[in-house]
């Protein structure tokens, strides 16, 4: 379980914790966004456990694999055919945000291609080897994420204002309800349930794994958004496109060696995007490869030009948060939906819950 846990976390915190208090409090307009990431958390909840059972009734099989026996091979090929798509989109878009940040905070006047194809390269290369070493990778890169994660949070307390974060819910719940749109985006990978309890040793403790995880994302998205909005109003947060790397640059840290040391965090951050984009390839690698059955290597560099491609595509970045919300909503709702279908088919022709 705790393996699983660490995939999901992985999975679900990259880009949308730099942006989140931004997209949340346009959507919003007040600072009540702390209880729409609760209430997102809550429903991302839900909807993963509802998926943890769907898979666990058929161990050691992915959704490419078994919703073929609920609704026969063609649906059952085109539900897979979306499933991958969206995946390959996720990938290309964690390498866009990636992009973007780099060449703004880190390498500035790189050119775009120089920075994606590496990173490209380098996840082709893990995926390659299956889930174990994407497993192995992301029980190093979590504790390292998120203990500086925390500590910049930490060491930011002092620039925090709780009272901007008050009158609660003085606009009523509607702004709340609002704002839950921006904040499941953030919370958009409980689709990713589909694929890896297939892995998992014990398939009933999918559901506690996903619980676990989600309280993680839900505390880290919380420290954010308060962080944030307490530090620079709703109105300072909307006028900035990445508010969190702005609050990790609102501090100093008298006699550091460096300056900009934003940079090193921001460099030890990229693993996160990393993770959310390794994770995503090799889901949508291994549906090229269960539903066309072709190769398994062959279904991963197949896909690198159409990364690349839909990298390249969104024209600013402002294109690719568009792209982003599109995805969380019709993407995930639409997997979501068909995913409740496949359950209630599978419960009418009694099938059960995994012994193991």
């Amino acid at each position: 379980m705790p393996q699983t846990a660490v995939l999901i976390i992985n999975y679900m915190l990259a880009t949308a914790i730099l942006v989140l208090p931004r997209t949340a409090v346009q959507e919003a307009g007040t600072p009540d966004i702390w209880i729409c990431v609760l209430l997102s958390g809550l429903l991302s909840l839900v909807f993963g456990l509802i998926l943890s059972r769907l898979s666990g009734l058929f161990p050691g099989e992915t959704v490419y694999q078994y919703a073929g026996k609920l609704i026969g091979r063609w649906p059952a090929c085109f539900f897979g055919t979306v499933m991958v798509v969206y995946f390959m989109v996720i990938s290309a878009l964690e390498a866009r945000s990636l992009q973007e940040i780099t060449s703004k905070f880190l390498l500035e006047g790189t050119p775009g291609w120089a920075i994606v194809m590496p990173f490209l390269w380098v996840g082709a290369y893990l995926v390659l080897g299956g889930i174990q070493p994407i497993s192995r990778a992301f029980d190093v890169i979590f504790p390292i994420t998120g203990l500086i994660f925390l500590a910049v949070m930490m060491l930011s307390v002092h620039v925090v204002d709780l009272h901007r974060l008050l009158p609660v819910m003085g606009q009523g719940p509607l702004p709340v309800l609002k704002g839950m749109r921006a904040t499941a985006f953030a919370f958009s990978g409980p689709e990713i349930m589909l694929i890896l309890v297939a892995f998992m040793q014990k398939p009933k403790s999918a559901g506690k794994a996903f619980a676990v995880a989600v309280g993680v994302v839900t505390l880290f998205y919380l420290i954010d958004c308060v962080m944030t909005v307490g530090t620079f109003s709703i109105d300072g947060v909307t006028a900035r496109t990445w508010p969190t790397i702005d609050l990790m640059r609102s501090f100093e840290l008298p006699g550091l060696l460096f300056e900009r040391y934003e940079s090193l965090i921001l460099a030890i951050w990229i693993m996160k995007f990393f993770s959310t984009y390794a994770l995503s390839y090799y889901a949508s690698s291994l549906g090229l490869s269960q539903l066309f059955r072709i190769p398994y290597r062959t279904a991963v560099f197949v896909q690198l030009p159409f990364l690349f491609l839909i990298n390249v595509l969104p024209a600013a970045i402002e294109d690719v948060f568009k792209i982003w919300d599109l995805l969380s909503m019709a993407g995930t709702g639409f997997i979501l939906v068909i995913a409740v279908i496949l359950l209630g088919i599978a419960a009418l022709k009694g099938i059960k819950h995994a012994q193991s």
